[in-house]
């Protein structure tokens, strides 16, 4: 009977642990009080182009499908929506109309034109001027690379894809791949992307045909990290030859860490297109979504369809076995968390979580960032303490119902997170407001580590006696004040690098 007993016992916990841990199913234990839901993200594919019609008819590239040439107010509700949402939405770039020094007709497979590439006619103010509304909106809109004409061309004839030949199942050229990677990073250059200017390389990239090769000569992955990028996707579904990781999965492969992306009623040429299925079918962390589908067909028509996607990015966050992850690194970091931590639900206000299996590869390629819980809240109510193995967690931000935890970035151990709901938020903490990351906490000499993206607010929950330093050159304070109606020290910080800076931000006695 002890046996048996014991048995069921077990049985329990492990059936607890898997339901606040990484299930799926979005039909029961919605009593728990934390959740560790999967993080959700949207690409915005295919933006860089000057010209809008699309050429597929005629063997020319897949644009977004509009008889007018793109500016920067094509890019506008791409931070707007991201401002308002809380997220910074990866722009995937097509760089190839983005040359102005026509160095892509050095490559004769990346456009139709092949050697005789000439982009005279879209050379001029306006490039510059989406560049620039790019960089200094980095704090919602993540530069990313996708390719330099996104297809390969044969004698004018388009054929897919860029990275991988897909029709015939195998590897492009690798010679020809690093050429095709020097240049992107050369149209970078002619616009002030570049090392000796501060910036990093694009962390993020996606890629329709993909070779996949973990432990071969070379990938597309270990070619992307090999200049500086750490995330990418395709659709899995495509390369089976390779034998790749099972639809809606993902893996490492050569230091790029690769998920899937899914399409969920959102199709790529239709405007104003948000993913018609419901977030319970969501099969994938990352919808595959494209410039039309943020774009209205005239601008008086835009900010309702800015909103339209803002109140879906609200239904995600009210979700309780999702969470908008606010960047690429903190979704991505999130899908390792799922993938390989166990959170156990012990009683109330408490919960165990296993880590020991991360894989060290993780770590030697600098993938995680924070983990994120959610507790759910009820009306006046806030997360009044959070505590992982004793110390305070470095940032929360409450929104749609929730109280979404930030973790630190967590080594390979088992950790206790406790917590409290009560009438007041917690102190000496970040209200996550923004679109950064808190690394984390160190509150014997109070100092946060943070990644920073562009320029955002920070708001600090202490008392009013506080004054906020920086310890990275890079990363400016630009103005302080303290708002007695939260209180809450508000610091308005800015990073150099259109990638991100991280340093950390120490508060001393005035």
């Amino acid at each position: 009977m002890k046996s048996i007993v014991t048995f069921f016992v077990l049985l329990f916990l492990l059936s607890s642990c898997t339901a606040v841990g990484n299930t799926r199913s979005d039909t029961e234990n919605l009593d728990l009080d934390v959740f560790f839901p999967r993080g959700f993200g949207i690409t915005v594919n295919q933006v860089g182009y000057m010209q809008g019609s699309n050429l597929d008819h005629e063997d020319g590239p897949w644009r977004a499908g509009i008889r007018r040439n793109f500016d920067v107010r094509d890019y506008r509700p791409i931070a707007e929506i991201g401002k308002e949402a809380g997220v910074r939405l990866v722009s995937l770039f097509a760089l190839a109309e983005m040359d102005r020094l026509n160095i892509v007709a050095t490559l004769p497979h990346a456009t139709q034109a092949g050697y005789n590439f000439d982009n005279h006619q879209n050379i001029g103010p306006k490039q510059l001027e989406i560049m620039d509304f790019v960089k200094n909106n980095a704090a919602h809109i993540e530069m990313g690379v996708t390719g330099i004409g996104h297809e390969w061309w044969e004698d004018g004839k388009k054929v897919r894809s860029e990275w991988y030949d897909v029709e015939n199942s195998r590897p492009r050229d690798e010679t020809m791949m690093r050429r095709h990677m020097d240049v992107i990073k050369n149209i970078l250059w002619q616009y002030g992307i570049s090392e000796e200017n501060g910036h990093s390389f694009p962390e993020s990239f996606s890629a329709y045909g993909y070779y996949w090769n973990p432990y071969g000569d070379y990938s597309t992955g270990g070619l992307f990290h090999e200049y500086g990028a750490r995330y990418g996707s395709t659709r899995f579904g495509g390369i089976q030859e390779l034998n790749p990781p099972d639809i809606n999965h993902g893996g490492i492969d050569q230091g790029s860490l690769i998920l899937h992306r899914g399409v969920f009623g959102n199709f790529w040429h239709n405007y104003a297109d948000l993913p018609s299925e419901d977030i319970s079918e969501y099969e994938s962390d990352i919808i595959d979504g494209h410039w039309a589908n943020f774009l209205a067909t005239d601008d008086f028509l835009q900010p309702d369809v800015n909103q339209q996607f803002v109140d879906h990015f609200r239904k995600v966050q009210r979700y309780p076995y999702r969470y908008l992850a606010k960047n690429t690194e903190q979704l991505y970091s999130q899908w390792l968390y799922k993938e390989y931590t166990r959170v156990g639900f012990k009683g109330t206000g408490l919960a165990g979580i296993d880590n020991t299996h991360m894989p060290d590869e993780v770590y030697g390629y600098d993938l995680l960032g924070n983990m994120v819980v959610s507790i759910p809240l009820q009306s006046g109510q806030h997360v009044s303490e959070a505590r992982l193995n004793g110390n305070p967690v470095p940032a929360i931000f409450e929104e749609e119902g929730y109280g979404f935890v930030y973790l630190p970035i967590l080594d390979q151990q088992e950790y206790e997170l406790k917590w409290s709901v009560g009438t007041s938020p917690m102190p000496y903490t970040i209200n996550n407001t923004g679109t950064y990351n808190v690394y984390g906490f160190d509150s014997d000499d109070l100092f946060w580590t943070i990644r920073m993206y562009g320029t955002q607010e920070v708001r600090f929950r202490v008392p009013d006696n506080y004054i906020a330093r920086s310890d990275h050159p890079r990363m400016k304070i630009l103005d302080q004040f303290y708002d007695t109606a939260v209180n809450e020290l508000v610091v308005t910080i800015k990073a150099h690098d259109i990638q991100g800076e991280t340093g950390k931000i120490r508060l001393e006695s005035r």
